[in-house]
């Protein structure tokens, strides 16, 4: 297995300064909630939704506001600005936003200067927040790889809202979605989705997409010490996803199904994003890294799943 290459993450912000603060370090917009408790069996605490006063960047707002009602959550609104002279103005539009939560505790952050991806990174790296973002936009609104820092940085799982994301999308969650290619890499995003599904009851659904004219597919070596060296191409394509179902169930005694689809390398793209788009209720949960080149996925087949899907997706980093 070849080493990971050194990657350096992007620095704290300096001279970050959150405005407005509670005693949990932020703001309570008036109006909300105040005696809002989490449950003690909930996943978070708090549902954070960077935004930088674009439309495209608020469209997680819906996705997060729902997941917020089902977590039992409040929604923290997170936001940098370059000139302090702004902060009136982002503070109306958090106050805006917040009359569309239909009652749902609202707090504010607010910082001043630094690196706008190192922000983000630290609303994710909280253990008690699930930070919901609007994949490909920054959000100090200027062209950027935050989302991309994100996936190469964050050490916990978060959400990405993608440009197709429908808005109408609602829980409770029923399936999580987990795509599986055989490496490790893809395996890594099990634990969270199998967290998820017993917290919501949900199903996991295991799905594999083959490309039966590929002969490199690093998947056979170990699938026939499951099927058999003498399989029938049928029962070879599902051997491994099988195998992982059983031992899900066994050890987590959570509900799994699996489904093989069968689509050129070209396609395999849009199968997983068509497959995830079957109805409400439904999220995707994909390693952030990706997959190995030699095998059935590349790194950026998480983005650009995330590009084409109408459902959120849940991001962990191997």
């Amino acid at each position: 297995m070849k080493s990971p290459r050194q990657q350096t993450r992007p620095q704290t912000p300096t001279g970050a300064v959150s405005v407005a603060q509670d005693q949990s370090g932020n703001d309570r917009v008036p109006g909300a909630t105040a005696d809002h408790s989490t449950p003690a069996h909930s996943l978070y605490k708090h549902v954070t939704v960077p935004i930088n006063g674009h439309t495209p960047n608020e469209r997680s707002v819906p996705i997060a506001r729902d997941l917020a009602q089902h977590l039992g959550c409040d929604i923290e609104f997170a936001s940098m600005l370059f000139d302090s002279k702004h902060l009136a103005e982002r503070a109306r539009l958090v106050h805006l936003l917040a009359l569309r939560l239909k009652g749902i505790p609202v707090l504010t952050n607010i910082a001043e200067g630094g690196d706008p991806s190192a922000f983000i990174l630290d609303l994710v790296n909280r253990p008690d927040t699930l930070v919901v973002l609007a994949g490909g936009t920054s959000i100090i609104g200027l062209p950027g790889s935050v989302t991309t820092d994100v996936l190469r940085f964050a050490a916990r799982p978060f959400v990405v809202v993608g440009p197709r994301a429908n808005p109408t999308w609602q829980g409770p969650i029923t399936s999580i979605i987990v795509p599986l290619d055989g490496s490790r890499a893809a395996e890594s995003s099990l634990r969270v989705a199998v967290e998820w599904a017993q917290f919501f009851d949900a199903t996991v659904e295991l799905l594999q997409v083959i490309d039966p004219q590929d002969s490199t597919n690093h998947q056979v070596d170990f699938l026939t010490s499951y099927a058999g060296d003498a399989a029938a191409p049928d029962a070879l394509d599902v051997a491994y996803l099988e195998h992982v179902a059983e031992s899900l169930m066994a050890d987590q005694h959570c509900r799994v199904t699996f489904e093989v689809l069968h689509a050129r390398r070209s396609h395999r793209v849009g199968a997983i994003a068509e497959y995830a788009d079957r109805g409400c209720g439904r999220i995707l949960t994909m390693a952030s890294n990706g997959f190995r080149r030699s095998g059935a996925m590349v790194a950026g087949t998480t983005l650009r799943v995330i590009h084409h899907a109408e459902i959120p997706a849940l991001i962990v980093r191997t």
